[in-house]
């Protein structure tokens, strides 16, 4: 439901959006730094050390070239870094300027209460059952 939404962020009105205490896009954009990371040290490892005689076999078996299985690592690896450094950006924005307050809770931890109830509603549900709001 986040995701139809896109967590609120394109609408004015200030309805309470289904999220727990990370949103979808936060979860979202963990993943593919963790995945896009580690296939980014994969790239880059084939890319400066691989030794084709080892991995010959493997490249013959599926019928690619040296020279492709280095473009497609290339660019794997420049997609990936592409996509991680907007989506860092897009972050940037969002805590500075788009939403009020963002960039101070992430250095304290602490969020207003009203920011919590529109932007993390499932999450301040369990917060107010909790008694902790």
């Amino acid at each position: 439901r986040w995701l139809k939404i896109v967590g609120g962020y394109l609408s004015k009105e200030k309805k309470p959006v289904p999220a727990g205490m990370f949103n979808m896009g936060q979860k979202i954009y963990f993943w593919i730094v963790t995945l896009g990371g580690l296939v980014m040290i994969f790239t880059s490892v084939v890319l400066y050390f691989v030794d084709f005689e080892i991995i010959r076999p493997v490249l013959e078996y599926y019928s690619i070239s040296q020279i492709d299985f280095l473009r497609i690592s290339a660019l794997t690896h420049n997609i990936i870094g592409i996509v991680i450094v907007a989506m860092f950006m897009v972050h940037i924005y969002m805590s500075v300027f788009a939403i009020e307050g963002a960039y101070k809770s992430m250095i304290d931890g602490k969020m207003h209460e009203e920011e919590v109830r529109i932007l993390h509603s499932t999450y301040y549900k369990e917060l107010q059952e909790k008694g902790e709001v």
